[in-house]
């Protein structure tokens, strides 16, 4: 018999996409489901929405909540699973038909956690959900939980909580930090390694939409300097556990700071400041540029040189064509 697996949806005035992603969810191969939708105080009609949605299944449940935020949403939807295992989904987000059910047969080949490959697309992209069936499994590799967090770092695996499966026991004693930006890259990183090996599935089942009123879109706004908190924890992760992968961790600190610094007005007072800590991470990055594969980090490092007016624009141009 299958086991129950909760999917929690974090859901705050996404009337535009909603209905697509709790299709998507509601059309997955797996039944067993228990599909939690934490509505986070939505004031469009996200929420008629799930209720819609929960009238004509009963395996969507609507929890509802203040608007605290993305984190108490998820942590929210913790404390209500009865599944075993637990699976995010952003609100926004889509899946393929197999989505679960891929990642459910990455855990029975012997992954204490499974990871989805996933696509970014536009929202206006036709994207046939059913494209991935299979009669056979897809292409699923088990790797020590080191090998996915070195992943993650040089950004070839996502650091997000969506896109992948884990046990709900994983979940004790840990929690989504509340009112920070960023806070899925610690979280992620705490539960692959309560992991001894980890499943990654080659399918490409969920689909990551890119659109303009997104966060990592929105204008610079002071709490996305949380990007220092995030990287303080980060550091102090990598350095305890994997010591070894500084030079994956300072990419990912690179990339990660010029992404907010590039937001900020140079008249902002940690402008200098980021600027100092872009610079620190290269310095490292450049002494082993042999170990970074990719191309737009690549190119970040090296502009970088032309010094910080030079590097906004260049780098600007190129963040819109890669």
């Amino acid at each position: 018999m299958e086991e129950l697996i909760s999917v929690i949806i974090p859901i705050y005035n996404v009337e535009g996409y909603l209905q697509k992603c709790l299709q998507s969810i509601k059309n997955q191969y797996y039944s067993n489901l228990e599909i939690i939708l934490v509505n986070d105080g939505s004031t469009d009609a996200s929420l008629s929405i799930c209720q819609k949605f929960a009238r004509d299944d009963n395996r969507f449940v609507i929890v509802n909540e203040k608007n605290l935020g993305q984190a108490v949403a998820r942590n929210e939807g913790i404390k209500r699973a009865s599944g075993k295992f637990i699976s995010f989904v952003d609100s926004d987000d889509i899946v393929s038909k197999n989505y679960i059910s891929n990642l459910y047969n990455g855990l029975k080949l012997g992954g204490d956690i499974a990871i989805s490959n996933k696509r970014r697309i536009n929202f206006t992209e036709n994207v046939r959900l059913d494209e991935n069936t299979q009669k056979k499994l897809p292409k699923i590799v088990i790797l020590p939980s080191k090998i996915i967090i070195k992943k993650m770092l040089s950004k070839k695996i996502g650091l997000e909580a969506w896109g992948k499966l884990y046990p709900i026991s994983f979940f004790d004693n840990i929690s989504y930090p509340v009112g920070q930006y960023y806070e899925d890259a610690e979280i992620t990183c705490l539960l692959i390694n309560k992991a001894e090996k980890i499943s990654y599935i080659y399918s490409q089942d969920y689909f990551y939409f890119k659109r303009e009123n997104s966060l990592i879109n929105q204008k610079f706004s002071h709490k996305k300097l949380d990007i220092l908190k995030m990287g303080n924890k980060l550091s102090n992760f990598i350095f305890y556990n994997y010591p070894d992968l500084y030079v994956e961790l300072a990419e990912k600190l690179f990339s990660a700071y010029t992404n907010v610094w590039m937001q900020m007005n140079p008249q902002e007072s940690k402008y200098n400041y980021l600027w100092n800590k872009i610079v620190e991470n290269r310095k490292v990055l450049i002494l082993h540029i042999y170990r970074i594969y990719d191309f737009k980090t690549l190119l970040g490092i090296l502009i970088s040189f032309c010094g910080k007016k030079k590097y906004r624009y260049i780098y600007d141009l190129l963040n819109n064509i890669l």
